[in-house]
């Protein structure tokens, strides 16, 4: 029974989790994003936390390791060739993230 339940606690801390490596090489992303600096024409608002723990939908932790990324994306310098654009808030109920 212990085990059940330490196994659905990690699963239901990762399952949203949101860590995310920036690549230089946009083969690999999974996204090519743009920075926008105006909140309405982004397509994803999202919120920096610097910790892993909190981490989730819409909230991006920063990895410096490809692998423990969930989420690898490329920063795009023209918004034509993003597939999406993205604007960093700092508040919470700014969060605008759909996948």
């Amino acid at each position: 029974m212990k085990a059940y339940l330490l196994f659905t606690l990690l699963i239901s801390c990762c399952l949203y989790s949101q860590k995310v490596y920036i690549t230089q090489n946009k083969n690999e992303a999974n996204y090519k994003i743009f920075i926008a600096k105006d909140k309405s024409n982004a397509d994803w608002v999202v919120m920096r936390t610097k910790w892993k723990n909190q981490a989730k939908n819409g909230k991006w932790f920063f990895t410096e390791w490809k692998n423990e990324a969930d989420i690898i994306v490329y920063k795009s310098k023209d918004k034509y060739d993003a597939d999406k654009i993205v604007y960093f808030t700092e508040w919470n109920t700014d969060v605008k993230f759909d996948k």
